[in-house]
């Protein structure tokens, strides 16, 4: 009876690893078996920004062909190469044939089991046994609020907002690689502290460096975190050689940080990137987003038991991630991304005395937790599986007509690789990218300079307001070869130096006449 306790126990959590990333990845792989009459599939059933993954898909068709260094295919400007995406630049290097979102789906799929590795060892370090540490990674991995009472009523984060949960985590290799790294950081520093360990500070650092890589800005929270658990240990053990450890953290990385940083702000053709304009959701609707979470955050604060290392640890990291989000950052709200693991690890901590509090059996508590927490996150993978299985209605970013899909073709076969393109249709400008080797005029909010100004000169062009010869200056001095025209209700122009080389019900692209 025993030996089949052990093996039980020894395969729960390759199971329970499986099932989690069963429930993230079904609906993307699904479609790729059977797809919806008369539809080609595009590669993602994305419920957060897919126009983003078609930008990580593009750098990785990009680097198929052209290696490591990674050119933005979002303008038709010409632009040094720089190192950008470059895990998706590595993987396009490593797997030149193989279909880049595959590439792009196989590489989540596998950096998702690393994620729940990292989550599964850190909540070790928090939590005393190893059912709490397997109940809590479930909970962080599939935890939300209660955007799914007020679901198109208003905008809760757990929902609308696509670093808030882990659910876009699970769907972007380089997001789980990168929060991995990022969680690794700040544990193996609190246990570089509770041990006196400068192998672990120098752990610490080597993780920073790599999430780095992906996300620069992270180092502020992470400096700010360790320095604040830093002063907490020094006012209880006086010990100075505490700051040693912080000090060695910061020195080792912010030069790297820096430097690298500096190196990315030189491409000037990524600067929207690395400054998007994205805000930070109010307090009311930030409290809907941790949903019951919240109450139990506060209510922490009214508890007599005494704050052990963990429980300050965990709370330094989460609220000092919560004010970072609100400062005028452009890119503030990506503080809030995976802070649901401090958040449930510090109700797990509590729940005895949460339970005692609450006058209600502490049973009562994690049922309530594991019944309510999940729903958001559910809700976002059954709309994604009947996305991808056709019981609702088709996403455009998943899924287009055969003739659409032949625009594509025509493009990758009849065009050099690299040349300018200009379209009329976002999605299409978005798509081309990902699924050619085209650059596009515009195609992406950020990813695309200038975009404003851009959508400016489309609608001028498409609506005939440039003469014959503005035309074909503006269209030269972008570096654009083809002019695609959907068939979106556009009546498009005569213009006399274009020459008409595909037509179909979808789409029609001209290039310049030959003699003209």
């Amino acid at each position: 009876m025993k030996k089949g306790n052990k093996l039980t126990n020894k395969f729960k959590l390759p199971f329970f690893f499986l099932l989690i990333i069963f429930l993230y990845s079904f609906p993307t792989f699904y479609p790729y078996f059977k797809t919806p009459p008369n539809k080609v599939y595009l590669g993602q059933v994305s419920w957060f920004d897919p126009w983003d993954i078609n930008v990580y898909v593009a750098a990785i068709r990009w680097s198929q062909e052209n290696g490591f260094y990674f050119q933005n295919a979002y303008t038709t400007q010409p632009h040094k190469s720089v190192v950008f995406y470059p895990f998706y630049t590595l993987l396009g290097n490593i797997f030149p044939k193989l279909e880049p979102f595959l590439i792009f789906n196989l590489a989540t799929t596998f950096a998702g089991f690393f994620l729940l590795f990292i989550i599964y060892k850190s909540s070790r370090v928090f939590l005393k046994n190893k059912k709490s540490a397997l109940a809590t990674t479930f909970l962080v991995c599939l935890a939300g609020g209660l955007g799914w009472i007020f679901f198109s009523k208003v905008t809760v984060p757990d929902l609308y907002m696509t670093p808030f949960t882990f659910t876009s985590t699970f769907q972007r290799a380089h997001e789980a690689i990168a929060i991995s790294f990022y969680l690794s950081s700040l544990v193996l520093f609190f246990l570089a502290i509770k041990d006196n360990s400068i192998k672990l500070t120098i752990a610490s650092g080597i993780s920073s460096i790599l999430f780095t890589f992906f996300y620069p800005f992270y180092l502020l929270s992470l400096y700010l975190i360790c320095a604040f658990y830093s002063l907490y240990s020094f006012s209880k053990s006086k010990k100075r050689s505490i700051f040693i450890h912080i000090l060695l953290l910061i020195f080792s990385t912010l030069p790297f940080g820096i430097l690298y940083s500096l190196y990315l702000r030189s491409g000037s053709e990524f600067n929207n990137v690395l400054t998007p304009n994205l805000n930070t959701p109010n307090p009311v609707l930030l409290v809907l987003g941790y949903g019951i979470l919240s109450p139990l955050l506060l209510l922490q604060f009214f508890l007599k038991k005494s704050w052990n290392k963990s429980k300050v640890f965990l709370n330094i990291w989460f609220f000092v991630s919560v004010f970072l989000s609100y400062l005028p950052f452009g890119f503030g709200r990506y503080y809030l991304r995976a802070l649901f693991f401090p958040a449930v690890l510090i109700c797990f901590n509590n729940l005895a005395d949460i339970s005692s509090r609450l006058r209600v059996k502490e049973i009562y508590v994690k049922r309530a937790l594991f019944l309510i927490l999940p729903i958001s996150n559910i809700l976002i993978i059954l709309t994604r599986l009947t996305i991808a299985t056709g019981l609702y209605t088709p996403s455009e970013w998943s899924f287009i007509n055969e003739k659409e899909y032949q625009i594509f073709t025509f493009l990758r076969t009849n065009t050099p690789k690299g040349s300018g393109l200009i379209t009329d249709d976002y999605l299409f400008g978005n798509l081309l990218p990902a699924h050619t080797n085209n650059s596009v005029y515009f195609g992406h909010n950020y990813q695309t300079p200038n975009a404003s100004e851009k959508k400016k000169n489309i609608e001028k062009l498409y609506k005939g307001s440039f003469t014959e010869n503005k035309a074909k200056e503006f269209l030269k001095q972008n570096y654009i070869s083809y002019v695609l025209v959907t068939n979106k209700g556009i009546d498009f122009p005569k213009y006399l130096f274009l020459n008409r080389i595909f037509k179909n019900e979808s789409g029609s692209i001209y290039t310049y006449q030959t003699n003209y």
